[in-house]
């Protein structure tokens, strides 16, 4: 890419950054405005990015959580783009606040609280590692989702790399850092993406658990195209960025069904099985059967 066309691609990245922010905002006011007498929600919003090689399902999987949907073929993601997601949690007060309730609501039951999450997902191209315009996108994110595709693996090899390239983004020595500015470390986690192809899985779980526990980081294994766990992950993750503990319910609803395909056979495969000699004889690898 030339000198020329990379400035107008930073320029251009920086006029959508700054249209989108100011979208935000005005989603922040209306949302302040709109639950103004309500004084028992907390709402909260949040900048989450993606990151991960190409073809791992990041797209997929942020249209699972914001649209629902699923797209069968693949459209590599050019650039960046942004999707806003509103999610409510229910979460379980602490026993010190739940002492300052109200003395009439007595019971055992745990006291519990409604939590608005308001979720801004940026999703990066896989190929753009190391690129500035990836930098200016993840400095700043509440929290940084590193995900690879467990039928790849060198899609989770590379994870170290995203590792190390995130946690040097929100490093003292990161130098587009401005000198005023105190870093936060962002919530960073792993989607293990495709589990509906375990059959296929080249990444063993042994190896993901290994590896996400020596770096501490959470794990969730999700599948963007049946949708198998992908709600209940950014629901945790919800809660980890809060700070507050989900009751089981809450994780038992967020939970998708999974409705598996019914194989019709037809009458010729059945033929075909039936027809087989009971003299016949099946080898294997281990051992001979007559």
């Amino acid at each position: 890419m030339s000198q020329s066309n990379l400035t107008k691609q930073m320029s251009g990245s920086k006029i959508l950054e700054s249209n989108v922010e100011a979208e935000f905002e005005d989603l922040k006011v209306e949302e302040v405005q709109d639950d103004s007498d309500d004084d028992g929600d907390n709402k909260y919003q949040y900048k989450v990015i993606i990151v991960g090689d190409g073809t791992v399902g990041k797209t997929s999987t942020i249209r699972r959580f914001t649209e629902d949907e699923f797209q069968q073929s693949y459209v590599r993601t050019v650039g960046v783009d942004w999707f806003i997601k509103n999610v409510s949690i229910v979460a379980e007060i602490p026993a010190q606040q739940a002492a300052h309730t109200e003395s009439s609501e007595e019971g055992s039951q745990k006291k519990t609280k409604k939590i608005e999450v308001c979720f801004q997902i940026w999703d990066v191209e896989g190929q753009s590692l190391g690129s500035k315009l990836l930098s200016s996108y993840i400095y700043g994110s509440d929290a940084v989702i590193l995900t690879y595709d467990i039928t790849n693996l060198e899609s989770f090899k590379n994870l170290e790399e995203w590792l190390k390239y995130v946690k040097h983004i929100f490093s003292d020595s990161y130098e587009g850092r401005k000198s005023s500015e105190k870093s936060k470390d962002p919530v960073i986690c792993i989607f293990a993406n495709k589990c509906d192809l375990s059959h296929e899985r080249k990444v063993k779980r042994e190896t993901h658990d290994e590896w996400a526990g020596y770096h501490k980081l959470s794990s969730f294994f999700v599948s963007a195209k049946t949708g198998d766990m992908v709600n209940l992950s950014f629901i945790k993750l919800a809660a980890m960025l809060v700070g507050v503990q989900l009751p089981q319910g809450q994780l038992e609803g967020a939970t998708k069904v999974i409705v598996a395909p019914i194989i019709n056979y037809t009458a010729e495969d059945k033929s075909e099985t039936e027809s087989e000699p009971k003299g016949k004889v099946v080898k294997s690898r281990t051992c001979c059967i007559s």
